[in-house]
């Protein structure tokens, strides 16, 4: 009997572990504690309390916000092939329990957050707000604009987690989070592209369902240019002269892939665009973090 019992609860663990999307808040708590190592100056010991404090921040409150944004695309997860066997379209969570876990966890976040200070828990609420209202609410079934009118929220972890030690925020930490706000639409654009009859069928109007694939496109490198640009300028200012060359050559591999998919784009091709987005964003990170050491 408890056996069966435990197995009930691994279950449910796994569920909500799912809920949360936890490749998602990881990265988002990545980013926050690359804000943290570029607040820092050395030789001021490192404020591992407070980096801690807020990673845990951030990633409550991706968490949190996952939940409910899963809740509020309840009815086109249940259509959309990519979707549909998540733990809330087959029923194995409740969207009443979703709710719950979403709640508490953004709880934990601005509790967490309001220790940190008062800039912190302001960059948190915004970054809330804008996922789960602006983001999923409010332009997700409407605009095709949704992805970049969200991507702040992306981008906040960094100024969260340097505004956590240090004010006022640098040029650094502010280019690199622009670098994330470019990044976002050129990530997931790309699978939007991959599953845009996905996307149609649940009557999402994502860039690539609605526009024209030129217009697409041009969005598309306009992104992707403006990306390049930020990420050379943050490569300078922060990076020793090899590591600026290994970024900018990482850079322009990208920007080459990407435009060679947008000028004859194919669902093979875009789930490559795909990773190698993950891997340069994630990559550029750990760098700054090795580099900080």
């Amino acid at each position: 009997m408890s056996v069966v019992r435990m197995t009930n609860w691994q279950r449910k663990v796994t569920c909500y572990w799912t809920l949360s999307k936890p490749r998602i808040w990881t990265v988002f708590a990545v980013e926050a504690w690359v804000g943290s190592m570029l607040a820092w100056a050395p030789p001021v010991p490192f404020p591992w309390v407070r980096v801690l404090a807020v990673i845990l921040a951030i990633a409550w409150a991706a968490a949190g916000a996952e939940a409910l944004t899963n809740v509020q695309d309840l009815s086109m997860d249940r259509i959309m092939q990519r979707t549909h066997s998540r733990p809330l379209p087959t029923g194995l969570v409740h969207p009443s329990s979703a709710v719950v876990f979403g709640l508490v966890c953004i709880a934990f976040s601005l509790a967490t957050s309001a220790l940190l200070g008062f800039i912190p828990l302001i960059f948190v609420f915004l970054g809330l707000i804008d996922n789960v209202l602006i983001y999923s609410a409010l332009s997700k079934r409407f605009s095709p604009w949704s992805i970049v009118l969200g991507s702040g929220s992306g981008a906040i972890p960094i100024w969260v987690g340097f505004a956590a030690v240090k004010l006022p925020i640098s040029l650094n930490a502010w280019l690199l989070g622009s670098l994330v706000l470019c990044w976002i639409p050129v990530h997931i654009w790309s699978l939007a592209w991959a599953y845009q009859d996905d996307y149609a069928r649940a009557n999402v109007p994502m860039a690539p369902v609605v526009w024209s694939p030129t217009t697409f496109r041009r969005a598309w490198y306009g992104a992707l240019a403006v990306m390049g640009i930020i990420s050379g300028f943050f490569a300078f200012r922060s990076f020793p002269p090899l590591f600026v060359a290994v970024v900018i050559i990482a850079t322009l591999l990208v920007c080459f892939w990407g435009y060679r998919w947008a000028m004859n784009p194919t669902v093979k091709g875009a789930h490559r665009v795909f990773g190698a987005t993950n891997l340069y964003l994630v990559g550029l990170l750990l760098l700054v973090i090795v580099i900080r050491l």
